[in-house]
C-alpha cells in the first residue's frame, strides 16, 4: 500500500511539473513577446545623450501658440501629435507648426481615438482619415502614431496594417494636473534616451523653459521622437 501511495505521489509531482513547464512555455514564448511588445517604441537609444519632446494636439492646446514661440527661441524641434479632427479644423496652425520645422504625427481622427475600446477596423480607419488631413492642411507625410490608451495588441496592429511606427512614451508629464512646479518635477526623471510627453497646456508652457534649460544643463540634447528613436 506505502509503495502505491508513493507511486502516486510520484506521478502526481510530475504531472505538475508538466504543467508549470508548459505554462512557462506558453507565456513566454518570442512569438508572444514580439507581438504586445517590439512593435511600440518607449524610448530611444540612451548612447547619444539625447531626449525627445512630443506634443499631444488635440485638446487644451490654448497654449499652442506660445509653446511654438519657446521652442523657436530655444532652437528645439520637436514632435508633434494631432488628431485629423483638429488637423483639418486648424489647418493654418498646422502649418506653422510644420513650417517651424516640427514633426507631425497622428493620434487617429478624433479625440477619443486613444480610448482603449475602439474596435480595430474603426482604428485604422481613422489613423488612414487623419494621415489624410494632416497632408491635406500641411504636406506632412505622417509616419509616426502615438496610441494612447489603445492596448497595445491593437496598436501595433493598426500600426502596421498603415505602416506607421507606435510611439508611447517614457514619461508622461500629465500637464492637464497640477502646477507649472508638478510637471517640472516631473521632467526630472528623464535620462537619455528618454521620450518626454506633454501638452500644450498654461501650465505646461510655465514649466516648459525651465525644462529646456534643465535638459541642456545635463548635456542632453532635445530632439524629435522621429529622429529619437530612428538613431
Amino acid at each position: 500500500m506505502k509503495k502505491s501511495n508513493h507511486v502516486s505521489q510520484l506521478l502526481t509531482n510530475a504531472i505538475i511539473i508538466l504543467m508549470i513547464v508548459a505554462l512557462y512555455l506558453i507565456t513566454n514564448s518570442p512569438q508572444k513577446i514580439v507581438a504586445t511588445n517590439t512593435w511600440i517604441k518607449y524610448r530611444g537609444d540612451s548612447s547619444n545623450n539625447e531626449v525627445a519632446l512630443q506634443f499631444a494636439v488635440y485638446w487644451n492646446a490654448n497654449a499652442l501658440k506660445d509653446t511654438l514661440n519657446v521652442l523657436h527661441e530655444s532652437g528645439v524641434k520637436a514632435t508633434f501629435f494631432v488628431s485629423g479632427e483638429w488637423a483639418a479644423k486648424n489647418p493654418i496652425a498646422l502649418n506653422e507648426i510644420y513650417n517651424q520645422g516640427h514633426e507631425i504625427g497622428t493620434l487617429g481622427m478624433y479625440a477619443d481615438s486613444t480610448n482603449e475600446n475602439v474596435p480595430l477596423n474603426d482604428l485604422i480607419w481613422g489613423l488612414e482619415q487623419s494621415i489624410n488631413n494632416i497632408k491635406a492642411a500641411c504636406g506632412a507625410k505622417v509616419r509616426l502614431y502615438y496610441s494612447g490608451s489603445v492596448p497595445a495588441l491593437k496598436a501595433s496592429k493598426a500600426a502596421k496594417a498603415l505602416d506607421l511606427e507606435c510611439i508611447q512614451c517614457t514619461i508622461d508629464l500629465l500637464c492637464s494636473r497640477g502646477s507649472a512646479n508638478d510637471i517640472l518635477e516631473r521632467s526630472k526623471t528623464a535620462n537619455a534616451g528618454s521620450i518626454v510627453h506633454l501638452t500644450p497646456t498654461k501650465e505646461a508652457l510655465l514649466a516648459l523653459p525651465d525644462i529646456i534649460k534643465q535638459y541642456e544643463s545635463a548635456s542632453l540634447k532635445i530632439i524629435s521622437t522621429g529622429d529619437l528613436i530612428n538613431k
